[in-house]
């Protein structure tokens, strides 16, 4: 789901944060100020960040459905993974 299907666009980072958190969905993101939010210990169902531009698409699915296969969606919880 995107933020606009969310409909999030213009919420805050802590707001989509928070949303994600009770839809139980980890965010995918290149904003770094998610990775701040975690480092300040908002509780979070997951937080998965690749710094823009430094991978492909292809490269990010294929991270993203490795975190699939390693984490069930509860230790995905508080967890920041980079990508």
């Amino acid at each position: 789901m995107t933020t606009a299907e969310a409909g999030l666009l213009g919420a805050s980072d802590i707001e989509q944060l928070a949303h994600a958190l009770s839809a139980r969905r980890v965010l995918v993101t290149h904003d770094q100020g998610f990775t701040r939010l975690h480092h300040q210990g908002l509780p979070h169902s997951g937080i998965a960040y690749s710094k823009h531009g430094s991978r492909t698409i292809r490269q990010i699915v294929d991270a993203l459905i490795l975190l699939d296969e390693v984490y069930d969606p509860e230790e995905m919880v508080g967890r920041l993974e980079y990508l």
